[in-house]
């Protein structure tokens, strides 16, 4: 797991965008754009907005290439699908955690359960047909989930692509439909740089 400490609108402002939905919900006005950048800055950018997106350190990325790297397909959006079906990032699409952080501590504090299975690692890969159960251990948890349901609507309103699982508010359960297509992510790179770095890792 990749740890900030630091004020998230300066990580925006050092990566030059407005919004990084995994990292946090704030988002920059009135983002100033620096002169004068090399290619390598562009290349790194697209590599920290891809780690702090999904919660990632250097070690578990390099784990996720190397395993992909011999995939039929596009090396980028191969991993992009695969990240997407990470149990924390689906906790955070449905809506029940504002952040990968807090999906991450709902699965490490015993929370959630895979098919009636009690699930610790927030790398899990779902699959289709997989059932997410919540344990409603407090009304507090309860209230959380249902405000970060309410903030995840008023933000992503205008994004159709939630066709990937299903939903029960009542019994908080989400059933995971099908794989997501890379297209449905909500974090918009440039696939051409990823590759630039990812054909350095060996």
């Amino acid at each position: 797991m990749i740890k900030y400490f630091g004020p998230k609108i300066n990580l925006l402002k050092n990566l030059e965008i407005s919004f990084l939905p995994g990292f946090s919900s704030k988002y920059l006005k009135n983002l100033k754009l620096k002169n004068k950048k090399t290619n390598y800055f562009y290349i790194l950018k697209e590599k920290q907005k891809l780690k702090f997106n999904y919660g990632l350190n250097n070690s578990k990325l390099k784990k996720y290439i190397k395993q992909l790297k011999y995939k039929k397909g596009i090396l980028s959006l191969n991993l992009i699908k695969l990240l997407e079906m990470r149990l924390d990032y689906t906790l955070f699409r449905v809506g029940f955690c504002k952040s990968i952080n807090q999906a991450k501590q709902f699965i490490t504090h015993e929370y959630i359960f895979i098919n009636k299975y009690l699930i610790k690692k927030p790398s899990y890969i779902l699959k289709p047909q997989d059932i997410i159960h919540i344990k409603l251990c407090s009304i507090s948890l309860i209230n959380i989930i249902k405000n970060n349901l309410i903030n995840y609507i008023k933000l992503y309103s205008n994004n159709n692509y939630n066709l990937y699982y299903q939903i029960c508010i009542e019994t908080f359960k989400i059933k995971i439909l099908r794989n997501i297509n890379s297209r449905e992510s909500l974090l918009k790179l440039n696939n051409l740089l990823l590759m630039d770095t990812f054909n350095k890792i060996k």
